[in-house]
């Protein structure tokens, strides 16, 4: 049986270099308020949390970055504090592989989530908060507004 990683992809009116520093400066306008560390050169980690301390995480390394164009990030640890989650870790190993594209007078982004997918158990919760995020961050880079978790 094949699967099928989440992917979403959205055309927004910033510039490809507007739309690359959203995706790796500015996580906490779109993402979370809950954020640590740093997401623009290889080798670094972040931290995202989504409660104030930070007990539900997702801890990401940047992998291959080429500056205005894409950026990986591998998740090397995660708590899900969900319950009726049994693997609540279920992210360590994937990856988020990010691309930016000019399109027109602004630019096509897309998030390919590799390991994201209906086989783990977290995926429907999961699919939904990429659907929410990536609208945040689409949100932030049409009208400059993002709607993050507080």
């Amino acid at each position: 049986m094949t699967t099928t990683d989440f992917s979403i992809s959205e055309t927004v009116k910033s510039s490809p270099d507007e739309a690359f520093k959203a995706i790796t400066e500015r996580i906490p306008d779109w993402w979370s308020k809950h954020f640590e560390g740093a997401a623009v050169e290889s080798g670094q980690i972040f931290k995202i949390g989504f409660d104030a301390n930070m007990s539900t995480f997702k801890k990401m390394r940047i992998g291959a970055i080429e500056a205005g164009r894409s950026v990986e990030w591998e998740c090397i640890d995660s708590y899900l504090n969900v319950d009726f989650l049994n693997n609540r870790s279920e992210w360590i190993g994937t990856k988020m592989i990010w691309t930016v594209e000019p399109s027109g007078t602004g630019s096509r982004i897309s998030i390919t989530h590799e390991g994201l997918n209906a086989e783990l158990e977290c995926y429907e919760v999961c699919e939904a908060g990429w659907q929410q995020f990536f609208g945040s961050l689409v949100n932030l880079l049409n009208t400059g507004k993002g709607h993050p978790f507080n």
